[in-house]
């Protein structure tokens, strides 16, 4: 669930596909969802949105070859998404390549130093590798930045 949340979360710059995503995912459309995307890819091969959108359903799936295949193209579209360093962080933890998901952490909070959720995810990968002092840092950095999730307080708490 957390993946999904965190998925499509705070999209970067205005987004066309957004109403279209949010209604199918809901309704757990999955198949269209790629096919629809699939299809504007052709139609748009450069379109940095499109990929990120293929990668994040991807994502749900948990079909990490093709996450890192589409947010790798989309950075080679747009080097500067931090959004998409800081998925490719969130597939580099799920294959427990852990030193790798804290630099496209580092890499994506660098891009955009703004995102709450960025400073939680790389605070729970440093707080399982035993550096609490630093995930503290992190969790205090998320709560300043969103004081009003209270998810960011029970992780730092925990």
């Amino acid at each position: 669930m957390f993946i999904c949340i965190a998925l499509f979360s705070s999209a970067q710059g205005k987004d066309p596909y957004k109403k279209l995503l949010d209604s199918l995912v809901k309704a757990a459309q999955k198949v269209q969802l790629i096919y629809y995307f699939e299809k504007e890819l052709k139609k748009k091969p450069k379109d940095d949105n499109v990929l990120r959108y293929l990668g994040g359903i991807y994502l749900l799936e948990q079909n990490t070859e093709k996450v890192e295949y589409y947010y790798n193209l989309a950075l080679q579209v747009n080097p500067s998404c931090a959004r998409c360093y800081y998925k490719l962080g969130i597939v580099s933890v799920m294959k427990n390549e852990n030193a790798k998901g804290l630099e496209n952490y580092d890499k994506a909070i660098k891009l955009d130093p703004k995102q709450a959720e960025f400073y939680v995810n790389r605070a729970k990968l440093r707080e399982s590798g035993r550096d609490k002092f630093r995930a503290l840092s992190d969790y205090n950095k998320a709560i300043e930045l969103d004081p009003e999730n209270e998810y960011y307080y029970m992780a730092r708490s925990a």
